[in-house]
């Protein structure tokens, strides 16, 4: 891969074998292994991961060569499997049901113990790997403590949702891209967009910057997912997968979003729209398509501007990817508060680039109250009904994140190589 020069390559190498000698990174470690152990029975004993059991739901429909994406009626297959709290219907890939699958030789709570605490484990694995792009040892620290009370991860185990699997394969891509393995990056792509397309965007980048290699093993793993998925569970369920209700309206705003929605257009309908979780800060119903439509192009030729031109650099695709992740959680139709699990790949790639921190004090401020931010909506999101203006704190942080992101892409915009022609470049692999 192409997107960090020698001189950082060389760095980064050197930090993979300190952090484990790093004795407050180990503790770290350790207790969030023991939070996210406690977190888990809590949930499982609590009857809490609903989303978990829809795919359990799934994975038993298409096991037996139903579709599941046609089942209007989910009653009878629950309380067959003892399933008493679950959601409808089921608008994920096959993958999602194809992963769940094993764990139906399980008791029903002792897999869904497993997912739940396997899904804490991937979240934190994915912190070790993104902590390892830090340079310096403080950077490194701050990452790993800021999982624990990352509330969105939290808020993904409670539900048994998958995005803590999606953040590990992105995380991983990363990871590999940081370390010019472009095929392995893609391989890693492709199996989190197939469990759940949180970072849909990424395959447009890799085209943009002409990562030739990821995207033909991002198509070649996916071609193999859908082999794998139609030898499981028929070629009729994998091809009608996509008939789902999720809304694919590019411009419209909701009339009464929930308040664990969280992006720009569930902002704007809030803030413009009669709703029944407060009133709206102004009466102005007939602005509220153009209001997110301005804003929408706002963000996207801010976004254009600072990709162009296309082409190959050595600098700075980490920072493209998380401000894309972020940038489709904002303006994306259905972004629901655990989603933004996403967002913390944002997070540590800020961090890990602000030293000496005095420098950057109050850019890490502005991101420490975005983190805040964001945990005290998914902590308390039901007390703030009635007040509008705290009922986006997580869409706030977002752009707030958004926000550094653009500065620092900004600020680099000047150490980029320059873009190389012919689609030739010595740091290819």
């Amino acid at each position: 891969m192409h997107s960090f020069s020698p001189e950082y390559q060389t760095r980064y190498e050197d930090t993979s074998g300190t952090m484990m000698r790093d004795r407050w990174l180990v503790g770290s470690v350790v207790l969030t292994v023991l939070w996210y152990a406690a977190w888990s029975v809590f949930v499982v004993y609590t009857d809490r991961p609903l989303d978990y059991y829809v795919y359990v739901i799934a994975a038993d429909v298409l096991g037996r060569g139903e579709n599941i994406y046609q089942l209007t009626d989910y009653a009878p297959i629950a309380e067959r499997l003892g399933i008493t709290n679950y959601t409808s219907p089921y608008q994920y890939p096959p993958l999602t049901a194809l992963l769940v699958w094993p764990l139906l030789l399980l008791p029903l709570r002792l897999g869904a113990l497993v997912w739940v605490f396997g899904s804490g484990l991937a979240a934190l694995l994915s912190a070790l790997l993104l902590a390892r792009h830090a340079l310096r040892r403080w950077q490194r620290r701050v990452i790993l403590l800021a999982l624990p009370g990352f509330v969105p991860v939290l808020v993904t185990l409670h539900a048994g949702q998958v995005n803590a699997l999606v953040l590990l394969a992105t995380t991983v891509a990363l990871h590999c891209w940081y370390q010019r393995r472009a095929v392995d990056g893609g391989v890693a792509l492709a199996l989190g967009l197939w469990l759940k397309p949180l970072a849909i965007a990424l395959p447009l980048l890799l085209l943009w910057r002409w990562c030739w290699r990821a995207l033909g093993a991002l198509a070649a793993t996916s071609l193999l997912v859908l082999a794998a998925s139609i030898i499981a569970f028929g070629i009729t369920p994998v091809l009608s997968q996509s008939s789902g209700p999720a809304s694919l309206d590019l411009t419209s705003v909701p009339t009464n979003p929930s308040p664990p929605m969280q992006h720009l257009r569930a902002l704007v309908s809030r803030w413009l729209l009669p709703h029944e979780t407060g009133a709206p800060v102004f009466v102005a119903p007939q602005l509220a398509e153009s209001v997110f439509v301005g804003l929408l192009l706002v963000f996207a030729l801010a976004v254009l501007g600072l990709l162009w031109p296309s082409g190959r650099h050595e600098r700075g695709l980490d920072l493209e990817i998380a401000m894309l992740i972020v940038t489709t959680h904002l303006l994306a139709p259905l972004t629901w508060y655990h989603h933004l699990t996403m967002l913390f790949i944002a997070f540590a790639v800020l961090i890990a680039r602000w030293h000496p921190w005095q420098q950057y004090r109050g850019r890490l401020l502005l991101l420490a109250l975005a983190y805040c931010a964001l945990g005290v909506h998914g902590l308390f999101w039901k007390q703030l009904v009635g007040m509008t203006m705290l009922l986006d704190l997580g869409t706030w942080s977002s752009v707030v994140l958004w926000a550094l992101l653009v500065w620092q892409l900004w600020e680099e915009r000047g150490q980029r190589s320059a873009i190389i022609p012919n689609g030739v470049h010595r740091y290819e692999t």
